[in-house]
């Protein structure tokens, strides 16, 4: 049986600098796809907390994660899957490196201790 293909969702949330960044993602979303960029406010997430989120494609998400550092932003990536909950999903974006790390941390707290 074939698997369905997901639909996914993907935003920013300008961190910091909220107005910089605003403008930043703007821009640099406009440049890249082409697209006027739409600018969510107040929605609330799978954390239970309300954002104001970005709507962009995962290739814009990506490069601007890649590029948050020189274009001098501070952003978290979201992700939503077809109709479900805003999850965060910046993770997603770190080096592998990282990720195992914290992984391996993770399971290390998890084990019973032994005497």
């Amino acid at each position: 049986m074939p698997r369905k293909e997901r639909a996914y969702t993907w935003f920013a949330e300008p961190l910091g600098d909220v107005a910089h960044a605003n403008k930043v993602i703007a821009r640099f979303v406009e440049e890249l796809v082409d697209v006027s960029p739409s600018f969510h406010e107040n929605i609330r997430c799978a954390d239970g907390k309300k954002h104001n989120l970005w709507d962009l494609p995962q290739s814009a998400a990506a490069k601007l994660w890649a590029s948050r550092n020189s274009l001098d932003v501070s952003i978290k990536i979201w992700c939503r899957e077809g109709g479900g909950k805003i999850k965060d999903c910046t993770f997603l974006f770190r080096p592998a490196m990282q990720r195992r790390r914290g992984q391996r941390r993770r399971a290390f707290l998890r084990r019973p201790l032994t005497n």
